[in-house]
């Protein structure tokens, strides 16, 4: 008597990937595609801003003449890449006699005149070094969403980044904003993946974006306790895979920080004495009157910066508008509003 042999059982076909997942990479280009394309079009229909008439004829100054002084308000990294593509536009210089500390506003003017057969020319050519760093920030917001949370969520990250008024706007225009977003988040980024791997391969990696941080913003100083706090809750959770390395790692970042400043700068660095400058916050003016013979080592223009921007943040510096009324605080009162 012979036994019968079972059925044959029909051989588990593999499941077929997603729409998404099959053509991940092709939807990640139509996607920038769209981005690129929607800026172009909206930098097309506006003119030129007020601070892109600073930022542009000021990152001239410094290609042509090292001039750093005469735009201090800001770091130079982003104006110079502004400015090297409004030269090879065929930009002209804006006028030196102009130049000096904080005379950016008639350096625009001069630049304006000089450049007023290609002006619009000029500018495009600025904006689109804003939209490379849009197209490199979304870039990174689509690979981060994507190790975070998978393909689907990379994709709709990127999708949200290239339609998103604010990215639009910012991408347009030769401005600070948007290579700060890039800078910041690069080195948040940077540093996450230095605390996983533990090497000092990644640790240069961190150490390129936090010098392009510190050469973007002067608020990029908030970048190193941030990450001693995000270090911190890692090693308290033991995700740390090389926790000495991790922290000497931490510890050189503001070594990296100054020389990256200082070269940004080109070593323009007087030392003099806090007493012979003439500040204009009543922060530095108060450290003046503490410590007359403190020396910085970094560079006076750098100086000059956060001294001015701290003057623009202390009260009865500027206004604030609300609901058809402004108001403006004084040293020692309240808030003191009048209508419009």
């Amino acid at each position: 008597m012979t036994r019968s042999r079972p059925p044959a059982r029909a051989k588990e076909r593999p499941a077929r990937p997603a729409f998404v997942d099959r053509h991940e990479r092709w939807l990640a280009g139509m996607l920038l595609v769209l981005h690129a394309v929607l800026v172009i079009w909206v930098a097309r229909e506006n003119s030129v801003t007020f601070d892109e008439n600073f930022h542009v004829p000021a990152g001239v100054r410094i290609l042509h003449a090292h001039d750093f002084a005469t735009s201090y308000a800001q770091p130079p990294l982003p104006k110079t890449f502004y400015a090297a593509a409004a030269l090879a536009a065929g930009a002209r210089d804006p006028d030196a006699r102009q130049a000096g500390p904080g005379r950016e506003r008639f350096v625009g003017y001069t630049f304006m005149r000089a450049n007023a057969d290609r002006f619009q020319r000029v500018y495009a050519a600025a904006r689109l070094v804003a939209l490379a760093f849009s197209l490199a920030l979304a870039l990174l917001v689509w690979q981060a969403a994507r190790a975070w949370h998978g393909p689907r969520a990379g994709l709709l990250a990127l999708g949200l980044w290239a339609v998103l008024p604010e990215s639009l706007a910012q991408a347009s225009v030769a401005g600070v904003d948007l290579p700060t977003a890039l800078t910041f988040f690069g080195a948040a980024l940077a540093w996450l993946e230095f605390l996983r791997r533990g090497s000092w391969r990644s640790w240069v990696s961190v150490a390129l974006w936090i010098s392009a941080a510190f050469l973007t913003r002067f608020s990029a100083v908030q970048i190193l306790p941030a990450l001693l706090i995000v270090t911190g809750v890692a090693a308290w959770r033991g995700g740390l895979a090389h926790p000495r390395v991790a922290w000497v790692g931490l510890a050189l970042l503001p070594l990296v920080a100054l020389l990256a400043i200082d070269a940004g700068y080109l070593f323009q660095i007087s030392m003099k004495p806090f007493l012979s400058w003439s500040f204009q916050s009543s922060t530095f003016q108060a450290l003046q009157r503490a410590v007359p013979g403190l020396r910085l080592p970094v560079p006076d223009a750098w100086i000059a910066g956060v001294d001015y921007l701290s003057s623009l943040s202390q009260a009865g510096a500027k206004q604030s508008f609300l609901l058809a009324r402004c108001a403006t605080r004084t040293p020692g009162s309240t808030s003191r509003w009048r209508s419009r």
